[in-house]
Order: C-alpha cells, then sequence, then structure tokens
C-alpha cells in the first residue's frame, strides 16, 4: 500500500501546490481588480465633488444675483416712488398758485393756446368771478375776439377753449401731466444725479 499512499500522497502534493498557485493568482488579481475599482472610485469621488462644486458655485451665483435684480428692483420702486411724490407736491403748489399768479398763468395759457381767435372759454365755476375779466385781458392782449361759454370746465382750476367740435384743455391738472413726461429726465438728473 506504499505504492498507492505514495501516489496518493504525491497526486495531494500536487493538488496543494497547484491549489496555492491558483489561491496567489487570485488573491493577485483580486487585489488587481480592487486596486482598479479603488483608483475608478476616487475618480468618480473627484468627479463628483468637482461637480458638486460647480453646482454649488453656479447657485450661489444666481442668488446673489437674485439678490442683486431684487435690490435694483426695490431701488427702482424708491426712486419712482420719489418722481412720483416730487411731481404731486408740483401739483399741490399749482392749485395753491396766488390769485395774481393764476390770473397771469390762464392769460399766458390762453393766449398761447389760441387758434381762430373765435374760441369760446369755459371756466370751472369756482373762478367765475375772474373768468370775464382774464377773457378781456387775453383779447386785449391777442387782438382776438374770446368769448365766455355759458358752460362751465369739469376741473377746478384751468380752462377749456372750444371752436365748435374742438376742445383744447387746458387744466392745470392737464398741463402738470403732460409736463410729467416733458420734465421726468430732468427730475431724475437732480434728483439722482
Amino acid at each position: 500500500m506504499n505504492g498507492i499512499d505514495n501516489i496518493k500522497n504525491k497526486i495531494l502534493s500536487e493538488a496543494e501546490t497547484e491549489a496555492a498557485q491558483l489561491t496567489a493568482q487570485a488573491q493577485e488579481t483580486a487585489a488587481a481588480k480592487a486596486a482598479e475599482a479603488a483608483e475608478l472610485l476616487a475618480k468618480e469621488k473627484s468627479g463628483l465633488l468637482e461637480r458638486g462644486a460647480r453646482l454649488a458655485k453656479l447657485a450661489s451665483e444666481r442668488i446673489v444675483s437674485s439678490a442683486a435684480k431684487e435690490q435694483r428692483t426695490k431701488a427702482l420702486a424708491i426712486k419712482q416712488e420719489l418722481i412720483g411724490e416730487v411731481f404731486a407736491e408740483a401739483k399741490r403748489e399749482l392749485e395753491k398758485l396766488p390769485e395774481e399768479d393764476y390770473r397771469a398763468l390762464l392769460v399766458r395759457l390762453i393766449a398761447e393756446s389760441v387758434d381762430s381767435g373765435k374760441e369760446e372759454v369755459l371756466f370751472p365755476a369756482a373762478d367765475a368771478a375772474i373768468a370775464e375779466a382774464v377773457v378781456s385781458e387775453v383779447n386785449a392782449k391777442t387782438g382776438k375776439a374770446l368769448s365766455l361759454s355759458k358752460d362751465c370746465a369739469p376741473f377746478t382750476k384751468g380752462v377749456i377753449l372750444r371752436d365748435g367740435d374742438v376742445e383744447v384743455n387746458l387744466s392745470l391738472a392737464n398741463i402738470a401731466d403732460q409736463m410729467t413726461e416733458e420734465l421726468t429726465p430732468a427730475v431724475v438728473k437732480i434728483l439722482f444725479g
């Protein structure tokens, strides 16, 4: 039995050697695969970190941009409010003109706006006391033949010039609105440099 035992031992020895070699090869392959996986994972991690940093930077830039836009919008709203207040105060001051200045303004407005010279002038009811004198002064100044209308203008300050179906609105509110459009750039420059 010695011969069979020797053969068995030889086969076992060869099998053990071959198993050891296969185990060593498997361990080497596993180590190489593990190193490769670790390298790939490191690259992925680096890529994810870079992408995350880029996304964070973009988000930060958007937030800053949005905040800046909101700030500009608020500043613009405040500027528009200030401009509105300036013109509202100007309208209030125009409404409070002393009678002598108001009459002179009406004479000038009517004289500058007369076309045919045959218009009728409509005053607001509150100006009935000065209406005839203003029309007479305009006629004397321009050589025209304006007439005082029996109708009243539907506002508190200013006049309407009417020639048939054509009316020219010279109310102080209308004139102030027109001046607002014309003077806004100058007011902006004065207020905000």
